[in-house]
């Protein structure tokens, strides 16, 4: 799985990078031995933190896209709306 994150107006941490790394592995056995493309942005906007993600698999895009008080949170919540 090949996995690019970036991060607007908030650093994308290592922590955060295992982290969102660690929980992308749910969704790589779904689709064992195809190549996965994903795609996260984390943001902040005031008090919000926001996370997006975007799976390219087998010429199909899924996208999630969530915001919470807690970037973790939001990360875990994705997840949950991909798988």
């Amino acid at each position: 799985m090949k996995i690019v994150i970036t991060g607007k107006e908030l650093k994308a941490t290592e922590a955060i990078k295992e982290y969102v790394e660690k929980k992308l592995e749910r969704i790589e056995r779904y689709f064992e031995g195809e190549e996965i493309n994903a795609s996260v942005t984390i943001k902040s906007q005031r008090e919000m933190q926001i996370a997006e993600m975007q799976i390219n698999v087998k010429g199909c895009n899924i996208r999630a896209v969530t915001e919470t008080k807690d970037l973790y949170a939001s990360i875990d919540k994705n997840i949950d709306i991909l798988e």
